[in-house]
């Protein structure tokens, strides 16, 4: 490690799911650290101090601070003002390494689970060699030092639970994806392709091992079965949230849906008691790779229910938290200690004296930002969730 950067201000991280992630700060230029920043070759990781696990330790009669990685990355932007000593610097999570590596040659993938799909394309931009089309080859370059030693800086970790290694959900393969992709496609965006199908499987990089995983679902259900329950709630038993909206997407709306794959392959799905309530509204989903009859009634069929109300999401703000608690329902919960702002879901319900009620029900989080002020305070923005 090089150092920290303390002279660091204006410190957000973004968090989201199925994706690299991202971190912004301002930095002087004249501090002892700004030579060190340099785009690409400087890896920067957000760590927070985990009270509870360092009482735990400091009771069992060890000295020491529990620091949790929630985030690492590497600098690419920066916008440097020479006249006024500061830069601007933004990161960008491993993954993104992706997004600037293409395959050279056609990948076929027949009845695969979207878990080996990914470990292979990892695998392929990890290799120590590709082809180009007259057949030589190029020898793709090691950083010296890079952790995990690959091109990459990333390596497979293996297909986990929902709730991540040692998880209580076994991991269940899909086994029905038929795809090609073509050579010169970039890679990650094959990623985002595969999330997306119905029951795709989520990925993310463990921030200190750069290890990949995969699971069904990424997800700890707290709603008290699995997990202690979490409850946010706005105007309603813990109050807990300081700002709630709700978004509610009709033009996404649909009660009959068209998906086409490969040549003439097509599956439909509707809604006849929807649309005698609203006439019909028609939406085409193209998944020209795919050739498995089968693969696309299940997104058909997910679609049909997904759309039927439109796409809502509500955007939530809960309280600052302030410390710990006696830990009763009505406490505010704690992010990164009592869920996970990517991925979890937890209880959700809101309330509006004209407008009408949310009922208590299940919600899953899909990302937040964390804002850290001067003190290294950090404060929980909207995290994003829907039901």
């Amino acid at each position: 490690m090089i150092g920290e950067l303390t002279g660091a201000s204006a410190k957000t991280l973004t968090l989201a799911h199925n994706s690299p992630g991202s971190a912004n700060w301002s930095y002087s230029m004249s501090d002892q650290l700004a030579p060190y920043i340099q785009p690409f070759n400087t890896c920067i990781s957000a760590e927070r101090y985990n009270w509870r696990a360092t009482n735990a330790l400091n009771l069992a009669g060890t000295a020491g601070q529990v620091w949790d990685w929630i985030w690492s990355g590497f600098v690419m932007p920066m916008d440097e003002d020479w006249t006024g000593d500061t830069m601007k610097v933004s990161c960008v999570g491993w993954a993104q390494r992706l997004a600037m590596r293409m395959l050279h040659a056609d990948r076929q993938y027949t009845t695969q689970d979207d878990s080996a799909i990914i470990q292979d394309l990892l695998g392929y931009a990890n290799a120590a060699t590709f082809a180009y089309p007259d057949g030589s080859t190029y020898a793709v370059p090691t950083v010296s030092g890079s952790n995990p030693a690959t091109p990459t800086w990333m390596a497979w970790g293996g297909t986990v639970p929902n709730e991540g290694p040692g998880g209580l959900t076994p991991y269940v393969a899909r086994s029905l994806l038929t795809l090609k992709k073509d050579k010169n496609q970039m890679i990650l965006p094959v990623f985002d392709e595969l999330t997306g199908y119905e029951n795709g499987c989520d990925w993310w990089v463990q921030p200190q091992s750069r290890l990949m995983y995969v699971a069904r679902k990424r997800c700890a259900r707290r709603d008290g079965v699995k997990y202690p329950s979490v409850v946010m709630a706005f105007k309603w038993g813990p109050n807990n949230l300081g700002q709630f909206s709700r978004n509610v997407a009709a033009d996404q709306k649909a009660n009959y849906v068209l998906v086409t794959g490969s040549g003439t392959l097509a599956a439909t799905k509707d809604n006849p008691t929807d649309q005698a309530t609203n006439g019909l509204i028609e939406t085409l989903t193209q998944w020209t790779d795919a050739n498995d009859i089968t693969q696309l009634l299940w997104e058909a069929g997910a679609q049909i229910i997904l759309r039927q109300n439109g796409r809502i999401t509500y955007g939530i703000t809960p309280f600052y938290y302030v410390g710990d608690t006696d830990q009763m329902p009505n406490s505010v919960p704690e992010p990164f200690v009592d869920y996970n702002p990517v991925g979890d879901e937890f209880m959700l319900k809101a309330s509006h004296p004209v407008r009408g009620d949310i009922p208590l029900g299940v919600v899953r989080s899909f990302g937040c930002t964390v804002n850290i002020d001067e003190e290294n305070n950090e404060q929980l923005g909207q995290l994003q969730v829907s039901p």
